[in-house]
């Protein structure tokens, strides 16, 4: 080979899965949210259960938003808490009202569970808080009490609201671009997406205004389902007092555009695939836009060896190629 050949095929072109900027995003909101929770409270991030002397003595590594989602589900969803939850009898009341389970399971289950289950918990909230305070408060364990006392909290309840809102606009979107075969199918094509996000992000985190308000498209091509839960999650903003769904979808927007900022610098302008011409087009026409197929694969190998320890190489191999 030419010397410009061999220089040609020692390049090579970085890319990464984009269902991991979701899991990221899960995370800075997290982060956002346990900040936004110290500055309200004066520095003791106590909300909810932990204002009760009863969980005194019980960790909280997320913040008060995020552990109600979580304690939540884990509660009230089968796959969750097998000794303390009670899933099977709140599907059972739910039924009796006409409606099922919206809520699932975090685990085995990764890329956008924050906010799809922050819908959900906005869905089910009067449900839940009816369901369990049909029941004495004697009758209730340490599980359920939880998800009561966090549940009926004003302000837990809109940072979930701001959570919900942030997945109905953005995360869920961005997932059915990123998945899309029909809409950005070159990797290139999602440059002008990233950046609007950017843009977005960047004017949300002044004034979430537009955001919170459910009317904001951001990508065209892939709107928001506006089904029962967007509905459930954008009516509950007429709320009387909405401050701290504004501040704490603010800071969140704050935190998310640093997140995309680094996460997606190479397709951003100014990136070194942020500016599409035809030969990185024509060198990256097979690359994917994700990495489902390998993450599904080591989440398959995980489940097995959950469920099934002592499983052999050979009998796990024969699993994959059956599936």
């Amino acid at each position: 080979m030419s010397e410009n050949e061999q220089e040609k095929a020692a390049e090579i072109h970085q890319w990464f899965c984009h269902l991991h900027l979701l899991a990221n995003m899960g995370d800075s909101v997290n982060k956002a949210l346990k900040e936004y929770e110290k500055i309200i409270t004066d520095g003791t991030g106590k909300l909810g259960r932990s204002q009760l002397p009863t969980f005194s003595s019980w960790s909280d590594k997320d913040s008060a938003a995020v552990r109600c989602i979580r304690t939540v589900c884990s509660a009230l969803v089968s796959g969750g808490n097998a000794s303390s939850g009670c899933p099977e009898d709140f599907k059972t009341y739910l039924f009796s009202k006409g409606k099922t389970c919206r809520l699932k399971r975090f685990e085995h289950t990764r890329f956008n569970i924050i906010f799809e289950n922050a819908g959900a918990v906005v869905y089910h909230r009067n449900d839940i808080i009816e369901f369990l305070s049909k029941s004495s408060s004697s009758s209730l364990n340490m599980l359920l009490k939880s998800v009561l006392s966090d549940l009926q909290d004003q302000t837990i309840f809109q940072e979930i609201l701001s959570v919900a809102t942030i997945g109905k606009i953005i995360t869920t979107p961005f997932l059915r671009l990123i998945d899309s075969k029909t809409v950005a199918t070159h990797i290139l094509d999602l440059n002008q997406h990233f950046l609007q996000l950017q843009i977005n992000l960047k004017q949300w985190s002044k004034d979430p205004s537009d955001l919170i308000s459910g009317e904001t498209v951001l990508f065209p091509e892939v709107p928001p389902c506006k089904d029962d839960i967007f509905d459930a999650v954008f009516s509950n903003h007429m709320l009387p007092d909405t401050d701290v769904l504004s501040e704490s979808a603010s800071l969140m927007s704050t935190h998310l555009y640093l997140t995309v900022s680094r996460l997606l610098k190479n397709q951003l302008p100014e990136g070194c695939h942020g500016t599409d011409n035809e030969t990185i087009r024509e060198e990256s026409l097979t690359v994917p836009k994700h990495n489902r197929t390998s993450e599904k694969n080591f989440a398959d190998f995980k489940q097995i060896r959950h469920f099934k320890p002592n499983s052999s190489i050979e009998h796990i191999e024969a699993t994959f190629n059956v599936g």
